[in-house]
């Protein structure tokens, strides 16, 4: 499990730099719609998969879908410089950690990371302990694969068009917009509605995963240059989805087992909570700055 989760977490940010390279952070979120619809598809034929052969058969599956995956990439046409970054060289021959420890140096990508990393415990917890939470309620079980494939259908329509609003709005706000949704989801699903509820609240994941996960690749990606920008992938998805993951797991596993999960939805609006506030803050600590230069500069 240390091995594949080792390996996943590596694939990730290192796809999102090359892809916000290639394509450029406005279409970042259509070219991403098409893992969303892979994982809505993967979630329904596993199941089908899984009741006719059983489980002995999924590893096959999923290293022929690996294959295909990486005979794709070999043959996709990069610019030198992600070729280089695939060869395992960095053209500017600096050194990663140095890399990151450039990045701490900037203030405002420390006060994002640390935010975002409050709204990114909350999503975990939900992530880790929602079929728990499910099957707890006494829900239908046969509903819970339908539950997870409809919020990421949801997810396209937001995925597609969200690039439009960096146009318009600042990333920070696109963000807090995302975070507010899930609190919304969390703090109603704390007081344990019908499974009715549960299916709405489930298509709301769409806006809140879409706004959060598209506007944490932009400001990773502003805080960084040509040199580092995949360091800056690196570290934000090792905050967001590493740490985040373990504590979201350790948080939610306690509150769990010792006081049930109603109460693990209100943990969870605290930690979404305390970092939309803190985002607030920031958006409005940024445009005071911002309106202070522009006075200065005149």
């Amino acid at each position: 499990m240390a091995l594949y989760a080792g390996t996943q977490a590596a694939v990730g940010p290192i796809v999102d730099s090359v892809t916000v390279r290639q394509i450029g952070i406005r279409k970042f979120g259509r070219a991403r719609l098409f893992g969303s619809i892979g994982w809505s598809v993967s979630v329904l034929l596993t199941g089908l998969i899984y009741e006719r052969a059983g489980i002995k058969v999924l590893p096959i599956v999923y290293m022929m879908a690996v294959l295909l995956a990486v005979t794709g990439w070999m043959f996709y046409p990069l610019k030198t410089s992600d070729t280089e970054l695939r060869m395992g060289t960095i053209h500017t021959k600096t050194h990663f950690l140095f890399e990151i420890g450039r990045l701490l140096k900037n203030k405002l990508f420390r006060l994002v990371l640390a935010f975002t990393f409050l709204v990114s415990v909350s999503v975990s917890i939900n992530n880790n302990f929602y079929a728990l939470y499910y099957h707890s309620l006494g829900r239908p079980m046969a509903w819970l694969g339908v539950v997870y494939s409809l919020g990421a259908l949801c997810e396209l329509p937001f995925l597609f068009s969200v690039g439009r609003l960096f146009t318009k709005w600042n990333p920070i706000l696109i963000y807090i917009i995302g975070a507010s949704v899930f609190l919304f989801r969390w703090v109603l699903m704390s007081f344990e509605p019908p499974t009715s509820v549960l299916l709405l609240l489930q298509m709301l994941h769409g806006v809140s995963f879409s706004f959060t996960y598209a506007a944490g690749v932009a400001l990773a990606n502003q805080a960084s240059d040509e040199r580092n920008r995949a360091s800056a992938q690196t570290l934000y998805s090792a905050v967001n989805v590493g740490l985040a993951v373990v504590v979201g797991s350790v948080v939610g596993g306690e509150v769990f087992n010792r006081l049930g999960p109603a109460v693990l939805y209100r943990v969870s609006s605290l930690f979404a909570g305390s970092g939309i506030v803190l985002m607030i803050w920031l958006y409005y600590r940024m445009q005071i700055e911002s309106h202070k230069t522009s006075v200065d500069s005149l």
